[in-house]
């Protein structure tokens, strides 16, 4: 294409103010106006030595030519920290010496820190509350309008319905907080690895590590089930 971008004010932010040319020829307008400002040549962004900036020397002339270019979007432009020529790279292309020169970039890849939506967290109710025989008594008698039957059987979104109202007149939701199963002795086991961590460095002293970390995992798995256990018998006797 043979293509140079000039040093012109008006093909900015296109083309750049540090090019080896002055004055744009004829093929680098077509590259500009092909870009329609959604693209930058970084070539001639980055303020380097001339003899880094020409690609192409003509045979038989001591002339350099810049026709060589780095286009990128608008939206990664920021990727590219620097661009120039090597003038005495050996480019073989198909076993035919190229009076070309090669082009390096230093480019960098950046990850989108574009912030996350937000999930909203699902609200629980509380069940604890069910241990109270006046509260699980108000909440086991949902009134004959709200489940109502069709020829024999419940429709279910009456009964999801009438469910979710009883449970949020009587039950509420948990507050936040600690978690009801994280006692003492499961507070101790946690802070004995955190401890034994800053002081363990040798093998020896890694496999009481490892025991420590077994005895809290298992502990802390026996606290949950105990917790989900509880609350599994609490609602077979809330059933009617």
């Amino acid at each position: 294409m043979n293509a140079q971008v000039g040093r012109e004010k008006t093909f900015r932010p296109t083309g750049g103010s540090f090019s080896l040319h002055p004055k744009s020829n004829e093929n680098g307008l077509r590259l500009i106006n092909g870009c329609s400002n959604e693209y930058e040549d970084k070539f001639n962004v980055f303020p380097t030595k001339n003899t880094r900036k020409a690609t192409w020397s003509p045979p038989g002339r001591g002339k350099k030519c810049q026709i060589d270019h780095i286009m990128i979007d608008n939206r990664h432009a920021s990727s590219i920290l620097n661009v120039r020529s090597f003038r005495y790279a050996h480019l073989d292309i198909e076993h035919h010496d190229s009076d070309h020169y090669a082009v390096g970039a230093k480019i960098r890849f950046r990850v989108s820190n574009i912030g996350r939506i937000k999930s909203t967290k699902q609200k629980k109710y509380d069940v604890a509350k069910l241990k109270n025989d006046t509260v699980r008594a108000h909440f086991n008698a949902p009134s004959e309008q709200q489940l109502e039957v069709r020829n024999g059987e419940a429709s279910w979104q009456n009964c999801q319905a009438a469910m979710k109202q009883a449970a949020e007149e009587c039950l509420g939701y948990q507050q936040p907080g600690k978690k009801e199963w994280f006692d003492d002795e499961c507070r101790n086991a946690v802070q004995k690895v955190i401890d034994a961590n800053k002081k363990m460095r040798t093998r020896a002293r890694s496999e009481e590590l490892r025991k420590l970390q077994r005895d809290k995992k298992e502990l802390l798995r026996e606290r949950k089930e105990n917790l989900t256990d509880s609350v599994l018998m609490i609602s077979r006797n809330c059933s009617p």
